[in-house]
């Protein structure tokens, strides 16, 4: 029977609010302004330095250098430097390559996609970690397009930025020099705090599914933090080097906290069970998998295909848009390859993409209102430089809050840098371009997400059940012979650790595609806490007298249904 009007308006009228809200949420974040400040800091200086040297001109190209700060925030000195070493000559090299293709166009456009798939199926491939994601890396060859096709400066921009970016890194590292263990120890102390509040409601919450249901969270998020912290304290030092003394006792209190989250799962799943607290400076497993591992993740056995997908919609919508924006004769084209890609370089679910898109359009649009009220007034050179170190202060204070915000700021900073290069008199042009550039990217973005990936929710969430399930019975294998603590039995439990954050990470995104998978919850939670049980087995001071192998035939049997939910759909 139909409902009746009034409740189908009612559920529209909430519906109607609820995506409201969303929209003009601005996500809480302790010590917001402070985080912002300090991340703008070095980059406000690094522009200043460099428009001292070049003059405005040349000196407000310089934000996109200085752009290196975002990367690998929160992480220790030596690991910051790696990044850094890895990411900072990419950016200006991309640009170069544009520069030098950019006035052969079908060469450009040939290019420029090729960039953008690399660079961003090896971004989700290796998650890389903190920072602008892949968009970074590739918008650089767009920009470099456009001044390698319609300015002279193109080759000074390049030396611009490459200055920029090496100058912001050294300066974004001059805070660890003062701070040089913070980054170690607010990783533990967050694990620890996660971890007591794992043990504390478990010793006190009684049996309910409610109450089973924040277990499991809190059992994931503590799970989450140890992992971070010990990913932090693993990068912090050469692998063969011995510790500090300061590493040395945070590596002590992870093992500590890993040994208590350990024993205190034990007890869920094995009650009953003798817990062994294993000995060691570090926590079993440490860091990331392999990079052969993670290559073969995405393209070996039962592949968890997101990164192609994701690498193949970013150059497919950032070609359509970009060649769109050059038949209607849009000036600065590759701003249309860049909305196009903003929108999906993040490999989001649709609903969140929908989102992410109208915030790109209604940031662009207060930006453009923005700078269509300043530029008249023709600011001096120190105004110029001031109105973009605002607008990176902005950015870096909203985007992890409320991209529209983010998206108005980013506008006013990048639309303050073209002026800086073009003449003042051209502004309304750019601003009418801007608005017709983010059009075509943002309508491009939303054509090629609904028109692709059907089928990816489904597959893609088999495929990584699949793995979480081998990871876990691997796991159980070293166990049940007590070989956990092993070499072999570490990469086992890191790569399982791995696969459920990542099963935990990627389920509900792919339930939000494919309301399909809402039939698969009791499987998904069947999978989840055989996977943590997995990872508490390897505390059982007597594996011998444990059901390990009885919990091992269950997660076969589960492995068989997992392969066969996706026929059964078919069928």
């Amino acid at each position: 029977m139909p409902a009746p009007l009034p409740d189908l308006a009612r559920a529209w009228q909430r519906r109607v609010a609820s995506q409201f809200h969303r929209f003009f949420h601005i996500a809480p974040l302790p010590r917001a302004w402070l985080q912002g400040t300090v991340t703008t800091a070095p980059m406000a200086a690094s522009l200043i330095a460099v428009t001292a040297f070049t003059g405005i001109q040349l000196g407000a190209m310089a934000v996109f250098g200085s752009l290196i700060a975002l990367w690998n925030t929160g992480r220790s000195l030596r690991s910051r430097l790696r990044m850094y070493a890895a990411v900072g000559p990419i950016f200006p090299a991309s640009m170069a390559l544009g520069v030098w293709v950019g006035p052969h166009p079908p060469l450009a456009i040939a290019t420029q996609t090729l960039v953008i798939f690399l660079v961003a199926v090896a971004y989700h491939v290796f998650f890389l970690g903190p920072g602008p994601g892949p968009l970074h890396l590739f918008y650089a060859c767009a920009i470099g397009i456009y001044l390698g096709s319609s300015t002279d400066d193109g080759w000074p921009i390049v030396a611009v930025t490459a200055v920029s970016a090496a100058l912001t890194a050294t300066l974004s590292l001059s805070d660890l020099l003062f701070r040089r263990y913070a980054p170690e120890r607010e990783a533990v102390t967050a694990a620890r705090a996660a971890v007591q509040d794992f043990l504390h409601v478990a010793a006190t919450i009684g049996e309910s599914d409610r109450h089973e249901e924040r277990l499991r969270h809190l059992r994931h998020t503590a799970t989450a933090a140890v992992d971070h912290a010990a990913s932090v304290l693993g990068a912090a030092r050469p692998r063969h080097r011995p510790p500090c003394g300061v590493r040395r006792q945070l590596g002590r209190q992870l093992h500590t906290l890993h040994a208590q989250l350990g024993t205190g799962a034990l007890v869920q799943d094995y009650p009953g069970a003798p817990a062994h607290e294993r000995s060691g400076p570090y926590p079993s497993p440490l860091g990331r998998p392999s990079a052969r591992y993670l290559l073969r993740r995405t393209f070996g056995r039962d592949p968890v295909r997101l990164p192609l997908l994701v690498g193949l919609r970013c150059a497919g919508a950032g070609l359509t848009a970009g060649a769109l924006a050059l038949a209607l004769h849009v000036g600065h084209a590759y701003w249309a390859v860049l909305s196009a890609t903003i929108v999906l370089h993040g490999g989001l679910d649709r609903g969140s993409t929908f989102l992410r898109a109208g915030h790109r359009l209604a940031g662009t649009l207060a930006g453009v209102l923005v700078i269509s009220a300043v530029e008249p007034l023709q600011p001096p050179p120190a105004l110029q430089l001031t109105i973009v170190i605002v607008a990176v202060w902005g950015m870096n204070l909203f985007l992890p809050r409320n991209y529209a915000l983010a998206a108005g700021f980013i506008t006013v900073m990048t639309l303050q840098a073209n002026i800086a290069i073009t003449s003042v008199d051209v502004t309304s042009s750019l601003v009418v371009q801007r608005v017709l550039a983010t059009l075509i990217g943002v309508s491009t973005a939303l054509v090629v997400l609904v028109s692709t990936g059907r089928r990816v929710p489904i597959r893609t969430a088999q495929r990584q059940l699949t793995r979480t399930l081998r990871a876990t019975t691997a796991a159980l294998d070293h166990a049940a012979v007590g070989s956990s603590f092993t070499e072999e039995g570490r990469k086992t439990h890191r790569d399982l650790r791995f696969e459920v954050l990542a099963c935990a990470d990627l389920m509900p995104r792919l339930g939000a595609d494919d309301r399909h998978l809402t039939q698969w919850h009791d499987v998904v939670h069947a999978v989840q806490q055989h996977a943590h049980a997995a990872l508490a087995a390897s505390w059982h001071a007597a594996p011998s007298a444990s059901n390990i192998t009885a919990r091992t035939d269950e997660v076969r049997s589960l492995l068989e249904r997992v392969s066969a939910l996706d026929h059964s759909r078919r069928d």
